[in-house]
């Protein structure tokens, strides 16, 4: 009977304390010092933590790009001065430049070391020094330099013609070459334009044939062939007969219609039958020009000026 007497009397005591002890301390502290609520506002913290050392570094790379586009601002902003200064000092020269006292300004011109090689070429002995003049035979043909030709010591065209079996047999020195075709132009196509060349009324009574040998299926140029007539003597004949059809194809300017698919309408020539060495040169020849040419298109400006 006393126990169960004191069972109640013990709670009702314990009761009263966690009453003292909950209006005494708040709801809220009681909910934070739980251990789950620590683990939770543990790790919002330390997400809090790591988006402010991001935001840091963006915001640290933000300023040096900022400084340095300051630094490029101003970089721009003094060659911006500079070229209007140059552009007032060229606008100032172009209004004298129409005076008669232009000697200060020679001496301003840049030095070219080219200029200064051609012209310390010109006192290197033979064969490397300038070639010679080159003499013509009656019959138009040059006369190849050396001693042999009275021409005295060899000249630097010599170094080409390294190969002395290098030459043109009889048949290839009675042949011209009729070309201005693209590459690859077809064998019919070729034969179809050059008829309106070798029928021509300035051409057709000084040729043998009127139609081009064109060798193989595809090629860009064909082949006219001479023979020696009976009222010539020497090949010197031929060779005038040739040189007059050239001059006529040359004055006869014929645009040929299968090139305009090329982008550029070509006009029809005719040139007599090279040595390899000279075929050589005319494509080293060709090559530089087409370079500087593309290079002039390259560089010019609004004003079509280089």
């Amino acid at each position: 009977l006393c126990i169960g007497v004191q069972v109640p009397i013990h709670l009702g005591k314990k009761t009263k304390t966690m009453r003292r002890v909950q209006q005494s301390v708040p709801m809220e502290t009681l909910v934070l010092t739980s251990p789950c609520c620590q683990a939770q506002f543990k790790g919002d913290v330390e997400s809090v933590k790591g988006r402010t050392k991001v935001l840091e570094r963006d915001l640290s790379s933000i300023r040096k790009e900022h400084e340095a586009g300051k630094i490029k601002v101003q970089e721009l902003t003094e060659e911006v001065k500079n070229l209007k200064v140059q552009w007032g000092e060229l606008q100032t020269k172009g209004s004298s430049s129409d005076r008669p006292d232009r000697k200060n300004d020679l001496a301003n011109v840049p030095h070219d070391p080219w200029a200064d090689y051609i012209r310390k070429q010109q006192e290197w002995p033979p064969p490397f020094g300038p070639a010679r003049r080159r003499l013509k035979t009656p019959g138009g043909d040059f006369l190849p330099p050396g001693p042999a030709r009275g021409h005295g010591p060899a000249t630097s065209a010599d170094a080409f013609n390294t190969d002395p079996n290098d030459t043109l047999t009889e048949d290839e020195k009675k042949t011209l070459i009729i070309g201005g075709w693209v590459a690859d132009t077809r064998k019919a196509v070729i034969e179809e334009e050059s008829e309106a060349i070798l029928l021509h009324p300035t051409i057709k009574d000084l040729i043998d044939t009127p139609k081009l040998a064109v060798y193989g299926p595809r090629r860009s140029v064909g082949m006219l062939k001479f023979s020696q007539r009976a009222d010539e003597h020497c090949f010197e004949d031929v060779k005038a007969l040739m040189w007059l059809v050239v001059k006529a194809v040359a004055a006869l300017k014929l645009n040929l219609d299968s090139t305009k698919q090329a982008g550029e309408t070509k006009v029809a020539w005719a040139g007599f039958v090279k040595t390899r060495n000279a075929r050589l040169r005319t494509s080293h020849i060709s090559m530089i020009r087409r370079v500087t040419v593309g290079l002039v298109e390259d560089t010019k400006d609004d004003n079509g000026c280089i």
